[in-house]
């Protein structure tokens, strides 16, 4: 009689909290499993004299890092900025805006070589190297293979 009883309690009491337990254990490992970016994010604001760009939102380290590289035009093939054309998608065939860029601490100036125009709208396209790398990146749908996310940041003087 023993025995049955003790059969019967591991039943209703123990089994079914093990189950939920193994449960719990396999969603908390399927969660710690995933990483977590931290997205940059850049504001550009134009200055006083509407004539010049103001990029803000990368690190300072990252930004000098940058800034000691050799590279001619490395600002240029990294934040370029381009004239917006009247119909929006061939966004992606504009030449890119020449012009100066200049570093200050972490902020990134870039004045154009003709003036902006106004009422005219332009965009800073931000790349995403730094996103999500890894074969999951791939799996969850957020990468393509040769391919670069970007976001467009557009702009009026």
């Amino acid at each position: 009689m023993l025995f049955v009883l003790t059969v019967w309690a591991y039943k209703l009491l123990i089994l079914p909290k093990m189950r939920l337990l193994v449960f719990l254990l396999l969603i908390g490992l399927c969660f710690s499993c995933t990483t977590k970016t931290n997205k940059t994010m850049l504001n550009i604001s134009l200055d006083s004299n509407k004539q010049t760009l103001k990029i803000i939102g990368l690190s300072k380290a990252i930004v000098q890092d940058i800034n000691r590289d050799t590279t001619i035009n490395k600002w240029q093939q990294l934040i370029p900025v381009y004239r917006m054309p009247i119909d929006t998608e061939m966004k992606d065939f504009q030449p890119i805006q020449p012009g100066e860029y200049l570093v200050k601490d972490s902020i990134i100036f870039f004045t154009p070589d003709t003036p902006f125009a106004p009422q005219q709208a332009y965009f800073v396209r931000h790349y995403h190297y730094d996103e999500d790398r890894s074969v999951w990146g791939f799996i969850k749908g957020k990468r393509r293979a040769g391919k670069t996310t970007y976001t467009d940041l557009i702009f009026k003087r």
